[in-house]
């Protein structure tokens, strides 16, 4: 196995808030761009997702994101710390 004193780069990471309703929209919306992000639901009783983007693809997920929120899809949406790092 190789090693590396490199610390790995992380993914950029989000939260947002959902609109319940369309969640399924929302998901299949990002998988449709490939390779920016994974997402998965934080908290099914508040409508939490977060996002893991890949780095230097922030801009396109962000993007995304703001066109979604005037659709009313998103609630809310930010960067935050990885909460893996």
């Amino acid at each position: 196995m190789l090693q590396s004193n490199k610390k790995p780069v992380l993914s950029s990471y989000y939260l947002a808030k959902l609109n319940r309703k369309r969640t399924w929209f929302v998901s299949a919306a990002v998988r449709n761009l490939s390779h920016v992000c994974l997402e998965r639901a934080l908290s099914k009783e508040e409508d939490i997702f977060e996002f893991f983007v890949a780095p230097g693809l922030e801009d396109s997920f962000e993007k995304l994101m703001s066109l979604l929120a005037k659709k009313g899809d998103v609630i809310t949406f930010e960067k935050t710390k990885n909460r893996f790092s």
